[in-house]
Parts: structure tokens; C-alpha cells; sequence
């Protein structure tokens, strides 16, 4: 399992393990501080040290995403407080984690003990869990059914296998769908070296147009999977979903949610360099 689905919400499993991560830390602080000689500020200083860190993290994790991919975003303010597109610098975050979580405890050095068994505990769950996920995601080596094309035609994937291949699980009526489907066409024309393929979800040809014709987008590629089993063979659950695999076919990346320019380049980037022999 890639991720998670509650209704017509998704979330990756690496998210999901991070609000995980925040709970238990909370959850540590309200236990842990009993053991204080004051739990009830104990525990107030230090739950508000934990999410203090997590804010923290948060938006330098963001900022060193959009430093790092500042030409894709060209001044555009909204689009980087944008965090849809999953774009995040997890060094960045971390080092001002662990900043924050420092000055914390020099301000209330009461707190030490609690927030270290705290994240002593949080640690001892969640490492696991993530060398588990780690380890049941890959590598993954892509299938290679008969899809059909929105011309009608059908079209094997292996038939893309000569380059890197990026393939973009997608449906009209999915709102982030829709908002990454510009940077998409034109991530296929700046990037002649990869393929960029999408595969429509369990609507028809007439649909797919219309919604092209609408928007005004030309993309290449399309497929369509009306009956939904590629997406299934491929274990999507959640839509936008995008998969990068290299030139042997496997997995490099899984993106869950809607991409952008900028965090469509970091991916592609680094498809690139696991491809380079």
C-alpha cells in the first residue's frame, strides 16, 4: 500500500507517517510529564515545544524546497505557499527541527527529560514503521500492459522503455488533476529525453476531449484506462498519482497529489541522474 484514501481524500504513506509521528510525540509529552515536578506546565511547555518544532519544520522544509527550485515559481507567491504539490526539503526541515526543539529546552530546561522520552518513544514506533514502508515499496519494477490510446489504438507499455518514463494517473473530474495537467504538457516539451505518459481513469475518449478542447492543452500520450485495472495493477489508489521509473523500469519516485512545475522538475531531476549509466 502506497497510500491512504478516506474518502475523496489521499494521503501518502510518508505523510501519514509523519502526522503519526506528531501525535505519539504529543501523546509522549502528556505521559512523560507526569513524572514532573510540575506535569501540569510540564506538559504545556513541552506539547508546545513539540508542535512548535513540527511548525517549524514545516516551513523551512517549504522554504528550502522553494530555494532550491526558485526559477520554476518565477515570483509567483502563491504558488509557493502552494504546499499541494508536495514540495518540501526534508535536510532543511530537520535542521530547523532540531534548532527549534534545542532552543526549547534551553528556555525550560525542565522539559529536557520529557521531551527525550518522548522522542525516545515516538522514535521506537515510528522507525520501524518507516524501514517497514521502505522496504515494501522498493524497488518496484513497472508492469506492462495493453492500454488503450485516446485514439483509439492500442499501446503496450513496454513500448516506452527506451527512455525514462513518467506516468501520470489522472481523471476530469479531480480538481488537482486538473490544475497539474499545464505543468505536465509542459514538462513532456521541455523534456524530449523522457517519457511523459497519462492515463485517464475510468472515463471515456468524448470526456477526455472535451476536457482537453476546454482547457486548451495539448498533451501526447494519452491513454485510456476505462475499466481501471491498469491503475490497480500498478497499486493506485489515490488520484493524482504520478510514477517515475527508469530506463530498466524501475521505480525511482511515487508522487501522491497534484504536482507543479517546480516540484515536477525536482522529480524529474532525479529520475535523470538514477538513469545516467
Amino acid at each position: 500500500m502506497h497510500s491512504i484514501s478516506i474518502g475523496p481524500l489521499g494521503l501518502s504513506i510518508e505523510y501519514a507517517l509523519i502526522w503519526g509521528a506528531l501525535l505519539l510525540s504529543w501523546a509522549g509529552c502528556y505521559v512523560f510529564s507526569r513524572r514532573a515536578d510540575s506535569p501540569v506546565t510540564c506538559y504545556q511547555f513541552s506539547s508546545n515545544a513539540v508542535f512548535g518544532a513540527f511548525a517549524v519544520g514545516f516551513f523551512f522544509a517549504r522554504l528550502g524546497f522553494i530555494a532550491g527550485q526558485w526559477s520554476y515559481f518565477h515570483g509567483d507567491v502563491m504558488a509557493m505557499l502552494d504546499v499541494r504539490d508536495g514540495g518540501f526539503s526534508v535536510g532543511s526541515g530537520l535542521i530547523a527541527t532540531g534548532l527549534y526543539v534545542s532552543y526549547s529546552i534551553h528556555r525550560h530546561p525542565a522539559i529536557r527529560s520529557t521531551l527525550m522520552w518522548a522522542g525516545a518513544a515516538t522514535s521506537a514506533v515510528m522507525l520501524p514503521l518507516y524501514v517497514a514502508v521502505s522496504l515494501s515499496l522498493r524497488p518496484e519494477w513497472m508492469p506492462v500492459p495493453t492500454v488503450d490510446a485516446l485514439a483509439g489504438s492500442p499501446v503496450t507499455l513496454s513500448d516506452f522503455k527506451d527512455k525514462p518514463l513518467v506516468i501520470n494517473f489522472w481523471a476530469t473530474w479531480c480538481p488537482p488533476c486538473r490544475r497539474e495537467m499545464p505543468a505536465l504538457a509542459r514538462a513532456q516539451q521541455h523534456n524530449p529525453d523522457i517519457h511523459i505518459v497519462l492515463i485517464n481513469q475510468s472515463e471515456s475518449p468524448a470526456q477526455v476531449q472535451a476536457f482537453l478542447a476546454e482547457q486548451e492543452l495539448a498533451l501526447n500520450n494519452m491513454l485510456m484506462d476505462v475499466t481501471g485495472d491498469v491503475s490497480r495493477e500498478f497499486g493506485v489508489a489515490v488520484l493524482p498519482t504520478t510514477l517515475f521509473y527508469s530506463r530498466d523500469g524501475k521505480l525511482i519516485y511515487r508522487h501522491v497529489g497534484g504536482v507543479s512545475d517546480a516540484s515536477l522538475a525536482k522529480a524529474i531531476r532525479m529520475l535523470q541522474a538514477e538513469s545516467t549509466p
